[in-house]
């Protein structure tokens, strides 16, 4: 379990950091670990190639699919609306595949998340949708192309708007969850850098 002490304020007098501050400086290195993983650096390549978007979709889609349902049998009322594996979806049928080679792809096996610290999970997943939509302004005008980017456009309008209402949820939190907030936050990065890693007879490459 993360000691969250270790991002507190020390100097006497002062509030201690918001649940937010705290979540994202206990995941700092687990996110660099991932924006640094092959499969992200690709995603701005100069010979990245549709085939290689496809399969990195397919991927993303064994990923977020589990993640959603963690995530929809722990966070209760605090969960936002639970969409991105249905873009996934969407892309994937836009970009060639059926539904029956979408429904036979791998997916991952994720632990599952505890209550207290559902409010970190949903921090990655809703983390993630802001930065989705620079890479799908990237890979729109390289691929000159519009089909295949509803998952990282997402809700192009609203995606910040749901990230500031997320940003006020999780600082209202109960303190005594700001160990497991940051606990279920970096199983969440290390499950994605896992899969993402892992050598799979089943790849979504071979789609």
């Amino acid at each position: 379990m993360l000691d969250v002490r270790i991002a507190e304020r020390s100097d006497e007098g002062r509030e201690p950091l918001s649940h937010l501050a705290v979540v994202r400086a206990a995941t700092r290195a687990a996110h660099a670990k991932i924006e640094a993983l092959p499969s992200m650096v690709r995603l701005m390549s100069d010979d990245f190639s549709p085939a290689e978007y496809r399969a990195h979709l397919a991927r993303l889609l064994g990923f977020y699919e589990p993640l959603e349902s963690a995530l929809a049998r722990s966070a209760g009322d605090v969960r936002p609306p639970l969409l991105r594996s249905r873009f996934l979806i969407a892309d994937l049928l836009q970009l060639g595949l059926t539904l029956e080679q979408i429904c036979a792809l791998p997916r991952c096996e994720l632990p599952s998340i505890a209550s207290p610290g559902a409010f970190g999970a949903l921090y990655v997943y809703e983390g993630a949708a802001l930065g989705g939509q620079v890479i799908a302004r990237r890979l729109q005008r390289f691929f000159r192309s519009e089909r295949g980017f509803a998952f990282y456009r997402c809700d192009a309008l609203g995606t910040r708007d749901r990230w500031i209402a997320f940003c006020n949820s999780i600082n209202a939190a109960a303190a005594e969850n700001q160990a497991a907030i940051c606990d279920a936050a970096l199983a969440v990065f290390d499950a994605f850098c896992q899969w993402f890693e892992r050598e799979d007879d089943r790849t979504a490459g071979d789609v």
